[in-house]
């Protein structure tokens, strides 16, 4: 028979010692995106829409917020996707919060001429500059 004199048990009342370190295998492509509205643009933000398109634009963050930035940048641009706009081709100015440095931005379409503009930052936070449900940010023909 063995002894267990040398096998230190351990003291379980003192749990608070132990320390859990979850690891997580996600890219920052896993992650679905988060919603910043502080930089949105006069004339361009939800007061300016009608209740029509303040719903339709919020239906439309309800379903990218489930869904995981790889999926948003693979989708087609009708669909969940956007579509990258060179920011020479705006018919509006950038804000000054906009570094000089950035040459597109993201739109979204939401139905019709309808678009919000938005730029992706830090890991998952998109931030929306403009709601544009009149067409005026961009011209929309495509070659």
């Amino acid at each position: 028979m063995h002894s267990n004199k040398h096998i230190k048990r351990p003291d379980y009342s003192q749990g608070n010692k132990v320390k859990l370190s979850v690891v997580s295998t996600k890219t920052k492509e896993d992650l679905t995106p988060v919603f910043c509205f502080k930089y949105l643009q006069a004339d361009y933000d939800i007061e300016s829409c009608t209740k029509e398109e303040r719903a339709i634009f919020l239906k439309k963050l309800g379903l990218l917020s489930q869904i995981p930035w790889d999926q948003i940048t693979t989708s087609r641009r009708q669909g969940h996707g956007s579509e990258r706009i060179d920011v020479t081709n705006l018919k509006i100015s950038l804000p000054s919060c906009i570094s000089e440095d950035v040459t597109e931005i993201l739109s979204f379409h939401l139905n019709g001429i309808s678009r919000f503009l938005a730029l992706r930052e830090e890991e998952n936070v998109m931030r929306i500059y403009f709601i544009d449900p009149h067409g005026k940010t961009y011209s929309h023909s495509h070659k």
